[in-house]
């Protein structure tokens, strides 16, 4: 997100909570629904960790048993988690 991108959507979201004039209100939101679809496209295109949701780099990620991007850390972490959970003596 540029800067200038980012003062508009902070801009925006001021004058929203502060409108009283409905129609002006609506052309807020209009715009503000803008950016929130710009934003969901180039979420939708980055790669994201299917443990914490977060983008992952392509260049470092790794991928898990089903092709599915993660980051080493949540891998080692759920892992980790599992272990620990299968290792609990059924009573």
């Amino acid at each position: 997100m540029t800067e200038m991108t980012r003062e508009r959507w902070l801009l925006l979201c001021q004058e929203a909570v502060t409108e009283e004039d409905p129609g002006k209100f609506r052309a807020i939101c209009s715009e503000l629904e803008h950016f929130l679809e710009e934003k969901k496209a180039r979420l939708r295109l980055s790669p994201t960790c299917w443990i914490c949701s977060r983008g992952v780099d392509l260049q470092t990620c790794k991928i898990d048993w089903h092709g599915r991007a993660v980051h080493e850390q949540c891998e080692a972490n759920r892992m980790s988690n599992h272990n620990r959970i299968a290792s609990i003596p059924q009573t």
